[in-house]
């Protein structure tokens, strides 16, 4: 696998510097919100990030060993795409049957596809000649209306971008446009910008996060601050305009907390600050502790400043080990990277405990089971949640749980032992929540998938699953002082004949919680979880092992995060809410 990848990187290289400076052509930008990217260049030329779909990166070789030009690439986030090449050649995975059959047609009658625009809900416009275009029922009226009009007035159409979120842009004549609202504010002024200097626009894309790329005159490009970095790197060098290559200064770092070389406590959790400033848009800020990873910027919360002061304030609350931690940040831009100062913080044992709470004794927590594996849909069955359910069973009953558990269970057993679990809560100060399987979101709300479900659509999700505000409402209404939810659910979607419409890879944050409580999942929200290689699966590998007698549960956390984050080489980083009132020891 080593040697595939660095051919493959190899060959990139030599892909990706073929071209001329100030000869180069962006003929389009794909923007992911995992971040992923793909950019097809001059006349057969692309680059992108490797999580891409191996299908479409497979043909992006075959096009380039064919010399062919790429045109345009569409994708969505479930990894189903549209290439575009030569005239009006077309490969596609999972699009609407209705796009795929138009582009069949239009290629047939040797008419020009000129953009198609494609968002997660199967919604789509294709534009083709002058001023054709077809489109499916969910696209927004504002935008058809505008559609009409230009086509009354003979105005020709250049681009539409379409959001799942019913953002739009539409593009015509040399640089009018027009635009929704809720579209970010930074994209808009920049096209009005453009406008006004009378600079041709070459191509816009815009995802459902808000990340956003323009492209206009020779290449020169504005971006969004939260696009991958080497994007951003690869825009630059492709620029044609001499001021995209004057260097600019590194960053500077300089540290609020620690504000010592050495720094002596007795407390574990301690809040890290530093100022980032920077000329230029910052690319990647990393936190090290002990010369490992712990953390990159979409992991904590990076406010942009809007003072002279700093570019970025650094914040970050961080449970250390006790000894010695080394602290240090590296930060990157344009110019390059800056490693901040060391600074080390000293974790003494404290010589008396004052003011803390007891922590919650045996007898008086309960947890609930749950671990779904042997599906009754053969593309669904998963190895580990069932060796998991067992494995965190014995844990758990190690630290004076007791437990409830089920495996396998349908969709009448999951919801019988939930209310059986709200009935021993009203008993307990304490309740945990661990659960195995199959999870997705549609819409924000979260849903754990019985080994019975059967979902055509995701209409279906209501009446087959099981919402976590099911679980979530037992909680809050038990009395309980502190409740634990443990989500290892984040597999992908098993249902792949509807995934593209629900939006549905992975979970999603919860607007709302009960207090003195902490939800953990397994990856970010919206990303999925490998279900492992060994035995156990890589998130519940990490509670295993970080789950003691004693360890307070950020503690427990923060390691875990940081073990799944490491031995996943930062695809996964798990992730959790807090609202605990005070601190629970295991």
């Amino acid at each position: 696998m080593k040697q595939v990848f660095f051919c493959l990187f190899t060959l990139l290289l030599a892909f990706s510097s073929s071209a001329q400076e100030c000869d180069n052509k962006i003929k389009s930008v794909t923007l992911l919100n995992n971040y992923s990217y793909a950019l097809p260049y001059n006349t057969k030329d692309a680059n992108w990030v490797t999580d891409m779909n191996q299908k479409m990166i497979d043909k992006i070789w075959d096009l380039y060993n064919e010399g062919s030009s790429i045109k345009q690439i569409e994708t969505q986030n479930d990894g189903d795409y549209v290439i575009l090449w030569g005239r009006n050649q077309a490969q596609w995975s999972g699009i609407p049957e209705q796009l795929s059959n138009k582009i069949l047609d239009l290629n047939k009658k040797g008419r020009k596809i000129k953009n198609i625009a494609l968002n997660d809900n199967d919604d789509f416009l294709i534009l083709w000649d002058k001023n054709e275009v077809l489109w499916t029922d969910g696209v927004p009226q504002g935008l058809i209306n505008k559609i009409n009009e230009l086509r009354k007035k003979g105005q020709e159409i250049k681009q539409i971008v379409l959001t799942t979120n019913n953002d739009y842009i539409i593009r015509w004549g040399r640089n009018q446009a027009k635009w929704t609202r809720s579209m970010p504010d930074a994209l808009g002024d920049k096209i009005l910008e453009l406008n006004e200097n009378g600079n041709r626009i070459d191509f816009i894309e815009l995802a459902d996060n808000n990340e956003f790329v323009i492209i206009w005159d020779d290449n020169h490009s504005f971006y969004s601050a939260g696009i991958h970095s080497k994007l951003k790197k690869k825009l630059r060098q492709l620029s044609c305009y001499q001021e995209d290559h004057v260097a600019i200064a590194k960053p500077t770092i300089t540290w609020g907390y620690p504000n010592k070389s050495i720094v002596h406590v007795t407390e574990k959790l301690q809040n890290m600050t530093a100022c980032i400033k920077s000329d230029g848009d910052i690319d990647e800020v990393k936190l090290y502790i002990n010369d490992v990873l712990h953390e990159n910027k979409r992991d904590f919360i990076i406010k942009k400043k809007n003072n002279d002061d700093c570019t970025i304030d650094f914040n970050k609350n961080i449970y250390l080990e006790e000894g010695e931690n080394k602290l240090k940040i590296i930060a990157t831009n344009q110019g390059g990277s800056t490693t901040s100062y060391t600074r080390r913080i000293k974790v003494r044992k404290k010589a008396v405990v004052v003011n803390d709470p007891p922590p919650v004794m045996a007898n008086d927590r309960v947890a609930l089971i749950i671990g779904n594996a042997n599906y009754q849909d053969a593309n669904a069955k998963l190895k580990n949640p069932k060796n998991d359910a067992d494995a965190m069973e014995k844990r758990l009953e190690s630290l004076g749980f007791k437990v409830i558990k089920a495996t396998d269970a349908t969709q009448a057993i999951m919801k019988s032992k939930i209310r059986e679990f709200g009935r021993e809560l009203k008993n307990n100060k304490v309740g945990l929540f661990y659960y195995a399987g199959h999870g997705f979101q549609i819409d924000g709300t979260n849903y754990l998938v019985p080994i019975d479900a059967q979902v055509e659509d995701k209409a279906d999700a209501e009446d087959a699953c099981v919402s976590i505000n099911f679980l979530l409402g037992k909680m809050e209404i038990s009395g309980t002082e502190t409740n634990l939810v443990v989500l290892d659910a984040c597999r992908n979607n098993p249902f792949r004949s509807w995934s593209r419409s629900s939006n549905s890879g992975g979970l999603s944050s919860l607007e709302r919680q009960p207090i003195g409580s902490v939800i953990a999942f397994a990856t970010q929200p919206g990303n999925v979880a490998a279900d492992g290689e060994g035995s156990n699966g890589l998130y519940t590998s990490a509670w295993l092992k970080h789950l003691k007698k004693g360890a307070n549960i950020y503690e427990v956390l923060t390691n875990i995060n940081k073990s799944v984050s490491t031995n996943s080489s930062e695809k996964q980083i798990p992730w959790f809410n807090s609202s605990l009132q005070g601190m629970f020891v295991f």
